[in-house]
């Protein structure tokens, strides 16, 4: 069906005049080309009504695979542990909420979210910050050239040897562990 043109009335959109502007249109989302169109249907005839029937409701394209209640859980369980890879976090959607995405939804939530993949901070359950402080203090009295440490890392069973995990950009990823020396090594 070929759209008519109501005689005198111009249809180009440079050459109306502007339509009213104000923080009331800047609320409701309207956009200056969208302000521009309706004006243009008002100077064709159109009532408000049928302007108004005409708009689209609703969101546009497909709904997410991942709703709002299963990326808040996820966010969450990624707050206690964050050293998960993301084909990881996708068996656990899948087993605990019963949702079968891609690793690439999970990458693209990530990203969506402000996560990153960083480095993995790990600290102790029962650390002291005054008994740091004294060994700080006390390793001073020594030159580099008088000083030999011995690797004592820990292997955590939960973690294995995963030194990174995704953490809010702008946040360091720390996760707290049990740590229990039983002896040092002394000469």
């Amino acid at each position: 069906m070929a759209a008519h043109r109501a005689h005198g009335v111009r249809t180009s959109l440079s050459a109306l005049e502007p339509p009213p502007a104000g923080p009331f249109y800047a609320a409701h989302g309207l956009t200056n080309l969208k302000r521009l169109e309706i004006n243009r249907y008002l100077c064709l005839g159109w009532h408000e009504q049928e302007i108004a029937d005409q708009a689209l409701t609703g969101k546009l394209g497909r709904p997410p695979k991942l709703a709002k209640e299963d990326s808040l859980a996820l966010r969450g369980e990624l707050l206690r542990h964050g050293w998960m890879y993301q084909d990881e976090m996708v068996w656990w959607l899948s087993v605990e909420r019963g949702i079968f995405i891609t690793q690439s939804t999970i990458s693209r939530l990530l990203k969506r979210e402000g996560w990153s993949r960083k480095t993995l901070r790990p600290y102790a359950i029962d650390r002291n910050e005054e008994l740091r402080g004294y060994y700080r203090d006390s390793m001073r009295r020594y030159a580099a050239e008088d000083v030999v440490f011995l690797d004592e890392s820990i292997f955590n069973e939960k973690t294995g040897w995963r030194h990174h995990a995704y953490a809010p950009i702008g946040e360091e990823m720390r996760y707290t562990q049990d740590i229990k020396r039983d002896f040092a090594f002394e000469e």
